[in-house]
């Protein structure tokens, strides 16, 4: 991830429970700002990943507050599954959500996997959201949603 004619970069991050991280992954060979590992678990050997990589052993809230107040970061783009969107919305950490809906893919039963993970206990409380984007593509069957967090 790139930002053509900027000299300093995005800063590429990564979470992950145990740290298990491919060192053959583009990422690390690909140009870029910086590279954070957020390793949020007791974690595995990391010791194969390029020495340029920053790794952090915090929860993820202690990390958003090392990208906000030592990067100056004031937005994330996200990219991940149910457990790192749960993880986000119990620290209302979401003001936008984009999601695509796999109509081929939607029925699993009573532990079908939800856009927070696995079904279990509820969220804090509840985040409210506005539908701003919808975009069903029907040769694939897919539709594309996005939703803005209303505060």
């Amino acid at each position: 991830m790139t930002v053509p004619g900027k000299p300093t970069q995005p800063l590429r991050c990564i979470v992950s429970q145990r740290g298990e991280v491919n060192p053959a992954h583009p990422l690390f060979s690909k140009p870029g700002g910086k590279i954070h590992l957020l390793v949020t678990g007791s974690g595995g050997a990391v010791s194969t990943l390029p020495d340029s990589v920053i790794i952090h052993r915090k929860s993820l809230a202690e990390f958003l507050q090392i990208l906000a107040c030592e990067h100056q970061v004031r937005q994330l783009h996200c990219e991940g599954g149910g457990q790192l969107i749960r993880a986000l919305a119990e620290l209302d950490a979401i003001d936008e959500f984009h999601l695509t809906l796999a109509g081929y893919q939607m029925f699993g039963g009573l532990q079908a996997v939800t856009a927070t993970g696995i079904p279990g206990g509820f969220l804090p409380s509840s985040l409210k959201f506005r539908l701003t984007h919808f975009d069903p593509q029907s040769l694939t069957g897919e539709c594309f949603l996005t939703y803005t967090r209303q505060r």
